[in-house]
């Protein structure tokens, strides 16, 4: 619970982070959190524009990379919010399981213009 209200204090301080992983059994801290950011990072009216949500199941991570990397409509920043991202457990770590070195080289030089958060259900 201290890590979440750090995290809270430093996003409403204005200390966004390019990237975010969160982890853990309290998924609801997780989306708790992600309303927080939304609602410091996107001004009113460009939810639809420049926050994107979608399900690390069924999204690839080279996917993942091309939704950071589009620009932010009419706000200064993008939101990308990717719930399940079982990727970074190790549990599609098997043959045939995508590709993650665009994700990696992302990750290394992260769009500054977007906010990428991965939300994954279990400690990672």
């Amino acid at each position: 619970m201290r890590y979440f209200e750090e995290l809270v204090a430093a996003i409403r301080a204005g200390k966004i982070a390019p990237v975010y992983l969160w982890h853990g059994e309290e998924v609801y801290l997780q989306r708790a959190a992600l309303e927080v950011l939304k609602a410091e990072v996107l001004p009113p009216g460009t939810e639809s524009f420049n926050y994107v949500e979608v399900d690390g199941e069924g999204v690839s991570p080279a996917r993942v990379v091309r939704l950071a990397q589009e620009p932010p409509v009419l706000g200064p920043v993008r939101l990308v919010a990717v719930k399940r991202a079982l990727f970074w457990t190790g549990a599609e770590r098997r043959s045939g399981a995508p590709d993650e070195t665009p994700l990696l080289a992302y990750l290394e030089h992260p769009v500054p213009s977007t906010c990428l958060v991965f939300m994954v259900p279990q400690p990672a």
